[in-house]
C-alpha cells in the first residue's frame, strides 16, 4: 500500500518564532536565481568563504588575478574570503551557495590542514570541481528543506558539517585539497587563526602560545587586528556561548558554569546579573521565549 506522505512542513509558525530562526542568512545555505546578463558581485561578500553549487546556466566568474572562469550547472567553485571578486550570469543561473568562515568542526579542520602536502602538487587556477553524487542528493534536501520553510541555524550547522563528511568520503583527497587550494594552501592569517578559537573556551595563555607569541605581542597584534581589546572580544564572545547554551532543552545552570570556567555559583551570578541584567535563573527562564531578546546590558570592556 502506497503512504500518502504530507511534504509541506508542520508547525511552520513555531519554526518561525523559533530564537534559532534564521530570518537574515549571514553564513550558511543560500539559493539564488539570476537571469541572463545580471551581476552577483555583491552576494561574494568578501568577509566571508563562498562555496557555490551551480545547479543550472553558465556564470563567469573572477577571482584575485584569475579573470574570467567559466563555471557551468552541474560544478561547484570556492571563492576564498578577502577576495577580489566579481559574477556575471552569461546564461541564466540556479546556485546554492555555502557562506562560511571556516570549517565549524574542529576534526575537519585538521582533516583540511592534513591535505596541505597535496598543495606542493596542485597549479591552481581557480577552477571548478563536478559535483556528484552524494552531494547532489545532499543538495536536493537542502533545498527541499530551505522551500519549505525550515530555515533553522543549528539545520545549517549540521549541514555545513555533513558536506565536509560526503567530501571526505568520497572525493579523492588531491580534489578537495584543489577546491579548497585558497584555504589551505597557504598559511592562516591572524584573524583566521584567532577565528578558530571563537566558539570555545580559551584563556588568553592558550591563545599565545597557539600563535606563538608572548602575551604583550599577541595583546598588541589583537588590538591592532580587531580594532578592540581581546579582553572585550572574548567577553562577547563567552556571552554569546553563554546564551546559545540557556537555548539547549533540560540543559541546567551547573552545566553551563562548567561548559564557561565557572565554578563558584557566586561568580557566574554576578557575571550574569553584570552583562545581562538576570540571575541565571532569570536568563535561562526568560531565553527562548519569543518576545524576550537577550543582549549584553553594559560595557564589556572589564
Amino acid at each position: 500500500m502506497e503512504a500518502n506522505v504530507e511534504s509541506a512542513l508542520l508547525y511552520l509558525d513555531e519554526h518561525i518564532n523559533c530564537n534559532n530562526f534564521l530570518h537574515n542568512v549571514e553564513t550558511g545555505f543560500t539559493y539564488h536565481e539570476e537571469k541572463t546578463g545580471s551581476r552577483f558581485d555583491d552576494q561574494l561578500d568578501p568577509t566571508y568563504n563562498h562555496l557555490l553549487f551551480l545547479l543550472e546556466g553558465v556564470c563567469t566568474l573572477s577571482c584575485n588575478d584569475f579573470k574570467d572562469r567559466t563555471i557551468k550547472g552541474g560544478e561547484m567553485i570556492l571563492i576564498p574570503r578577502a577576495a577580489t571578486s566579481s559574477g556575471q550570469v552569461t546564461q541564466s543561473a540556479k546556485w546554492l551557495q555555502m557562506t562560511f568562515v571556516l570549517p565549524h568542526s574542529g576534526c575537519d579542520r585538521l582533516v583540511l590542514e592534513s591535505y596541505k602536502p597535496f598543495c606542493k602538487e596542485i597549479d591552481y587556477d581557480f577552477q571548478p570541481l563536478a559535483i556528484r553524487e552524494p552531494i547532489l542528493k545532499f543538495i536536493d534536501l537542502m533545498l527541499f528543506y530551505m522551500r519549505s520553510g525550515m530555515n533553522c541555524a543549528h539545520l545549517h550547522a549540521m549541514k555545513h558539517a555533513e558536506l565536509f563528511f560526503s567530501l571526505r568520503g568520497f572525493y579523492k583527497k588531491e580534489e578537495i585539497a584543489t577546491l579548497f587550494y585558497p584555504l589551505i594552501g597557504k598559511p592562516l592569517s591572524f584573524r583566521e587563526q584567532i577565528e578558530k578559537w571563537q566558539d570555545k573556551e580559551h584563556s588568553l595563555t592558550q591563545l599565545a602560545e597557539e600563535l606563538h607569541m608572548s602575551q604583550i605581542a599577541f595583546l598588541r597584534r589583537f588590538k591592532e587586528e580587531f580594532n578592540e581589546t581581546y579582553f572585550r572580544w572574548e567577553t562577547r564572545r563567552k556571552c554569546d556561548r553563554i546564551l546559545a547554551d540557556m537555548a539547549i532543552p533540560n540543559i541546567t545552570i551547573k552545566e553551563i558554569m562548567t561548559r564557561h570556567g565557572f565554578y563558584a555559583a557566586p561568580n557566574f551570578n554576578r557575571f550574569c546579573k553584570t552583562k545581562f541584567g538576570y540571575t541565571p535563573s532569570e536568563l535561562l527562564k526568560r531565553y527562548g521565549t519569543k518576545t524576550y531578546t537577550v543582549s549584553p546590558k553594559k560595557s564589556l570592556e572589564e
